[in-house]
């Protein structure tokens, strides 16, 4: 479904045969460095916690079966939440792609 979705935005927003704009000469570096301070954190909160209390607040406020009263608090709630994540730990030393 999100793969469709994706294919019908692209393709409202950009055109068979248009050509993409030169990319920056830093493009990327913004990312890399976010990442960088991302493995590098040391705060209080393990990943595994903050994944957790997301998915909690994803059951209890935006499960199928929702109002627009709980999808609201379960919007409130994440973003909480994913602004607790400048507090994350981030465990291992060494990050392979696709493994942390």
């Amino acid at each position: 479904m999100y793969t469709e979705i994706s294919i019908i935005k692209v393709s409202v927003i950009h055109f068979a045969g248009e050509k993409q704009k030169p990319l920056e000469k830093d493009a990327g570096q913004k990312t890399i460095a976010w990442l960088d301070k991302l493995r590098n954190s040391n705060g209080s909160l393990p990943t595994s916690k903050i994944r957790l209390n997301m998915q909690r607040v994803m059951q209890s406020n935006a499960a199928v079966f929702r109002t627009q009263e709980t999808l609201e608090e379960g919007t409130l709630l994440l973003v909480i939440h994913i602004l607790s994540s400048c507090q994350i730990i981030f465990p291992l030393t060494r990050c392979v792609l696709n493994s942390c």
